[in-house]
């Protein structure tokens, strides 16, 4: 027979308090921005702005698409991490 260690009991526990906050619906507050690593034009900027026209009457706030070609998605993948450090 397998004994519960306190750890996974606590872990457990915690779980289960922290589940009605995850039942929460996420709505954004402000405009949101897609970075896409990709060219305009490209099959992933078609795809992400046919996203961004469904996704803003559902949250009710603006989503920009927004092209950061080049360097193999770095820029966009720093452009990503600078507005990640000001939100």
């Amino acid at each position: 027979m397998a004994q519960l260690s306190r750890r996974a009991l606590l872990g457990a526990g915690a779980a289960l308090a922290a589940s009605p906050a995850c039942a929460q619906p996420w709505r954004p507050t402000r405009s949101v921005t897609i970075l896409v690593p990709f060219a305009a034009g490209s099959g992933t900027d078609a795809i992400s702005r046919i996203l961004s026209g469904l996704l803003e009457p559902i949250w009710g706030q603006p989503v920009v698409v927004e092209n950061r070609a080049g360097a193999n998605g770095a820029l966009a993948a720093g452009a990503t991490a600078r507005r990640r450090r000001m939100a």
